[in-house]
């Protein structure tokens, strides 16, 4: 095996995988003035998928690309979210942070249909790269000269450099990983299904999200005029839960309608959906974890080497960040590709390790209650939360108008915009006080309704006990779920 050599900081780099990750890689590297190839193994360019967002060093690293007016052209318009109950009743709703600065909050200022930046990728990539489809990597082999790729359509060539940009199931990964070496794969409790359905009337730009009892989420989110779509989520630990994504489609919808079926809100007209979508994802939610990002002159980008989940808010920006460093320490270091790799892996990690340390299941646990009772007490405190927070700030502060009304009347401790974070005890109390306001107006849910008979009376006089002292515990999971990412102005 030879490597190029009409030049020795032009390197022949072959990319297996043409997703995120793969095209942003490729474009950094033919930007190097590298010669790239990348290899993809369905016919055609993938431009499909659902919705993803950017945050943070991810939005950074798209603007250095040249491509954010690009991307903010097919932006998806999503304000924020609003939680419901199982009639479809608004409890509370966070509403995106688009001011630019800070974190983000469950909806960021950069969502985007996966297909469209995809295409946006590629479009700004095509003229400069060689791509392949229908084809992918089958094995390859290495030594100090080069690596010889062997592909599923019977053809081999000789490469400088392989990068495995082949998702959280990488195949790359599989063969570089040393013997003995720990599983990669971190589950974390949470399987996830997704489709599309017809958008109809009832369907906003808000964001829905319903918790129902037995450890069940569903999410509906619009992303078109047409179209709308739909997320389950399961937490559920068994073996048939892990094993149903590795079987055939038809399996993985009756396991999803079997599982949801009696769970309430607009889970029928999901379910006539699912039965006729032409766009349907399973998976296990799980963080790829390992130490080995490269070997010999092989290296890992993107869900390959550090999958972060769904659950993390990062997983593209990871992958657009690691692209950017993993090609910029190539064209540093093209002569020594082992120092390429080592200071890719060393400035990389503490983002990486933050991202992913943003998951943890025991927080997770909790939105994911068991019981009706728990189900409600997520709701109740989503009035605290999402209206009636004493510490005004992009995830909670209302608008100036309403908050002058407020201060003139009196009415809400959300209205005093200057009063400081105060002790743990001021807080419960503002919020109890406020949810005490919440029970006595009008606005949905209605008061007549929760307070039908005794028995209801006393769920919610139980379930306003539970907001006040569950009010640490769950600041702490919408830090894990909602508040994710790191500053926009960090590490890029």
């Amino acid at each position: 095996m030879a490597p190029s050599d009409t030049d020795a900081r032009r390197l022949r780099i072959l990319v297996c995988g043409g997703g995120i990750a793969g095209l942003a890689v490729a474009f950094w590297l033919a930007r190097g003035g590298h010669d790239v190839t990348v290899v993809e193994r369905f016919a055609a360019l993938r431009a499909s998928g659902a919705q993803v967002d950017l945050r943070g060093q991810g939005i950074a690293a798209v603007a250095r690309m040249g491509l954010l007016e690009s991307v903010r052209s097919r932006l998806v318009h999503e304000p924020g979210v609003a939680f419901v109950d199982r009639r479809g009743r608004t409890w509370g709703k966070v509403m995106a942070n688009t001011s630019g600065k800070g974190r983000q909050t469950l909806t960021s200022e950069y969502e985007i249909m996966r297909a469209d930046l995809v295409r946006i990728l590629h479009d700004a990539v095509r003229d400069d790269v060689r791509f392949v489809f229908g084809t992918t990597v089958e094995r390859f082999a290495q030594d100090d000269r080069g690596v010889l790729a062997r592909f599923s359509d019977g053809t081999a060539d000789t490469f400088d450099v392989l990068i495995g940009a082949d998702g959280q199931g990488s195949r790359i990964r599989r063969d570089i990983l040393p013997a003995g070496a720990p599983d990669p794969y971190h589950p974390v409790g949470i399987h996830m299904a997704y489709w599309f359905i017809p958008r109809d009337a009832s369907d906003g730009d808000l964001r829905q999200t319903y918790s129902a009892p037995g450890g069940r989420q569903i999410m509906r989110r619009s992303h078109s005029a047409t179209e709308s779509q739909v997320y389950l989520a399961l937490w559920e630990r068994s073996e048939e839960a892990s094993a149903i994504h590795r079987q055939d489609v038809q399996a993985q919808k009756r396991f999803w309608a079997e599982r949801y079926r009696d769970a309430g809100w607009q889970v029928r007209r999901f379910l006539d959906g699912l039965e006729t979508t032409e766009f349907f994802y399973s998976q296990e939610v799980v963080q790829v974890r390992t130490g080995t990002w490269s070997s010999g002159r092989v290296a890992l980008v993107g869900d390959a080497a550090y999958c972060p989940s769904p659950y993390s808010g990062m997983g593209t920006s990871a992958a657009l960040v690691g692209a950017y460093v993993l090609a910029g320490e190539i064209g540093r270091h093209a002569a020594d590709l082992p120092a390429a790799f080592a200071a890719y892996h060393r400035t990389l990690q503490p983002f990486i390790d933050h991202c992913q340390a943003e998951v943890n299941p025991t927080l997770l646990r909790i939105g994911f209650p068991r019981t009706r009772l728990g189900t409600y007490a997520l709701l109740m405190r989503s009035w605290p939360w999402a209206r009636c927070s004493p510490s005004p700030g992009p995830l909670t502060s209302p608008p100036a108008s309403r908050r002058k009304t407020a201060a003139a009347t009196g009415s809400c401790p959300t209205a005093r915009s200057s009063m400081p974070g105060g002790d743990a005890g001021r807080r419960r109390r503002s919020a109890a006080r406020c949810l005490g306001q919440r029970l006595q107006e009008a606005a949905p849910p209605p008061v007549h309704v929760l307070l039908a008979d005794a028995r209801q009376q006393l769920l919610v006089a139980l379930l306003a006990l539970l907001a006040r002292h569950l009010q640490g515990p769950l600041d702490r999971l919408g830090r894990a779920v909602g508040v994710v990412g790191v500053d926009q102005q960090r590490f890029l």
